[in-house]
């Protein structure tokens, strides 16, 4: 079982890297290449990976204070001390006081201990406890912070996705009116040559050409700035890394309305999914910690502490210290620390990790009606922009058709070709509409996912 996991890791592995080195190989770039890209490079994912490495160091480091604590010290002291001569006595008197002399000497004095201590904590009144718990909810906040950093970079890399999509086509629809206007050009100046058409007629047509090459050109500033976005929100804007932004996939109209109820079905599992809602469940559990934690100044503090020392006199007191086993000694000590008063430090602390967790409890309350609405508001959205699809299909046919028509009435002279160029923009606005609201609905579909708590795509 274990071989059959790594084979698949790696399977996963490699088809990564083929998915993601095709894209910056050159080929049109899927979404979910995209995407991908995004993941490995945006920097909010290295961040938050530390941010988990920190917060595990944490709760190691909570941990440590429940193990027994080792210490070892040691000292070595040199002092004076005046000895003196007390058989060699001179006395006199002076004054009518009697005064007495004895000659002195500064006698050296060396002294050299090592102690090594054990200490464990016997009861702190669940501020140990408390720590380690506390620290492990921490854990599970920024591993939510990062799963949430996840959904908002795909959301993000989707929308600047289709936005290229959207100017993309606005381009190719621009194209396509130069192209016309200069056709139009050419028989403008034909029939103006023949005597045909105005003067004024064939300024028209030349006005249309210059107009539609400036919208063109505008649509083509408009593509180069939804290209940067792309590349920003996949990471790699401003580094050496190339990508393909040739964008192979088009946008799909499938939407099918749903019953109210499961709207709201899915409006309280989005609840329950959320890593917003996840992350402030283990902050309410880091917060009643918390509160167990200051509580915890409330009891005594008992420790077992057990020594050993070692001690050793003269100018060879170190090593005296291991062979005079007459001076050492060991010691068993129980320790209770109770804090009587310390100017309502504690109560203060209980306090705010009181305040801290109510904040939080109502903070999950007001989360969870966000949800809701977000759910609520991405799904109408999506509706109106499905009927305006509907509308728009309807009226992209009969642009069509009315185009068509216009063609075969200028060639038998009933219309001018000023008002054929009129249909042509029609047909180009309609396009416009009709491309602008499939957009809308990708993106649409893309918030309704982000906002129910679901994938946007199911990556390898």
């Amino acid at each position: 079982m274990f071989v059959r996991g790594i084979s698949l890791i790696i399977f996963q592995n490699i088809f990564i890297l083929i998915l993601t080195s095709s894209a910056y190989a050159g080929s049109p770039l899927t979404l979910s290449e995209a995407i991908q890209i995004a993941l490995q490079n945006r920097l909010e994912i290295g961040i938050s990976d530390q941010n988990i490495l920190k917060s595990k160091a944490g709760l190691i480091e909570a941990k440590s204070e429940a193990y027994p604590r080792l210490d070892i010290t040691g000292n070595s002291r040199y002092t004076k001390t005046i000895e003196k001569f007390e058989p060699i006595q001179v006395s006199f008197d002076f004054i009518g006081m009697r005064y007495t002399i004895s000659p002195t000497k500064d006698v050296p004095e060396y002294q050299s201990d090592v102690s090594l201590q054990v200490t464990q904590r016997l009861f702190t009144g669940g501020r140990i406890s408390g720590k380690i718990e506390g620290s492990k909810e921490r854990v599970g906040q920024v591993e939510e912070m990062k799963e949430l950093n996840r959904r908002d970079i795909m959301l993000s890399v989707t929308n600047a996705y289709w936005e290229l999509k959207r100017t993309e086509k606005m381009a190719e629809i621009e194209k396509d009116r130069v192209r016309y206007s200069e056709t139009i050009l050419d028989v403008a100046n034909g029939r103006y040559e023949k005597g045909a058409i105005s003067g004024l007629e064939r300024e028209k047509a030349e006005v249309d050409v210059i107009n539609n090459r400036g919208d063109l050109l505008q649509a083509e500033t408009t593509r180069r700035i939804a290209e940067d976005r792309l590349l920003k929100e996949m990471g790699i804007i401003g580094t050496d890394k190339e990508v393909s932004l040739i964008l192979k996939d088009e946008p799909v109209y499938d939407f099918s309305r749903h019953d109210e109820r499961i709207i709201e079905g899915a409006a309280e599992q989005a609840v329950q999914s959320r890593p917003e809602i996840k992350q402030i469940k283990s902050r309410i559990m880091a917060d009643e910690a918390d509160v167990k934690v200051a509580r915890a100044n409330y009891y005594p503090q008992m420790d077992l502490i057990g020594e050993y020392n070692w001690i050793g006199w003269g100018k060879d007191s170190l090593e005296g210290a291991w062979r005079d086993m007459d001076s050492n000694y060991w010691a068993v000590l129980l320790k209770i620390n109770f804090n009587l008063f310390e100017g309502f430090a504690t109560k203060s602390r209980v306090n705010q990790a009181n305040a801290e967790l109510t904040a939080h409890r109502l903070e999950i309350e007001r989360q969870r009606q966000l949800i809701i609405t977000e759910v609520r508001r991405a799904y109408n959205n999506m509706v109106g922009t499905a009927e305006r699809i509907n509308t728009l299909q309807r009226n992209l046919s009969l642009s069509e058709k009315n185009l068509e028509a216009a063609k075969k009435q200028f060639e038998l002279g009933v219309i001018t070709i000023n008002q054929v160029a009129e249909y042509n923009i029609s047909l180009a606005d309609t396009k416009k509409r009709y491309i602008n609201a499939l957009i809308d609905f990708e993106i649409a579909k893309g918030e309704l996912k982000w906002a129910s708590g679901e994938e946007l795509l199911r990556l390898p």
